[in-house]
């Protein structure tokens, strides 16, 4: 049985959804977290220490870091979809997003593998090592106003994420 979706909608002014302050905090909190498992495991100077992470961090997060500039530049909606080729719950959850968009000309949509590099933007946007799939992500003018994860199979799901900040929207909810 698959797990049930888990929805977030931010408030249009959440400062935390802001998708350049998501992706520097991330990296800031993964650079404390790594480092200081390498200072305290291996001996090794903080400075050279936060050095390694860095560079590893620039290497395997950079092309989502760059997806999330582009997304911030984004003037109409964006909805990022990121599933797995060979995820049922992923193929059974697009049908809904596809005939939700089909009726929203005005949102582009950005569909990653999450084996693609840019499929790391999954972990930035939950912040975390691990969720189900698929990720859907509404992002509007540089902020992340909502998030989907796991099983989504309805489309007034994404009608109502839409309608909360869209052109007509005005309602602020946090939902999980």
């Amino acid at each position: 049985m698959p797990l049930p979706s888990t929805i977030l909608w931010m408030e249009a002014y959440d400062p935390s959804m802001d998708l350049k302050s998501r992706v520097k905090d991330y990296f800031s909190s993964k650079l404390q977290r790594l480092s200081t498992d390498l200072v305290s495991k291996h001996g090794m100077a903080r400075d050279e220490a936060e050095g390694v992470v860095r560079d590893f961090l620039n290497e395997t997060y950079g092309p989502a870091e760059g997806l999330a500039r582009e997304l911030s530049l984004e003037e109409n909606p964006v909805v990022i979809f990121i599933g797995k080729v060979d995820c049922a719950v992923c193929r059974k959850s697009k049908p809904a997003l596809l005939e939700f968009l089909r009726t929203h000309p005005e949102i582009k949509l950005i569909s990653i593998d999450y084996s693609d590099p840019r499929g790391l933007l999954y972990h930035i946007l939950q912040d975390g090592d691990s969720g189900p799939l698929p990720m859907i992500a509404m992002i509007y003018k540089g902020s992340v106003k909502a998030v989907v994860t796991g099983e989504c199979i309805h489309q007034e799901t994404y009608e109502r994420c839409y309608g909360s900040f869209g052109p007509n929207g005005s309602q602020n909810i946090y939902a999980i």
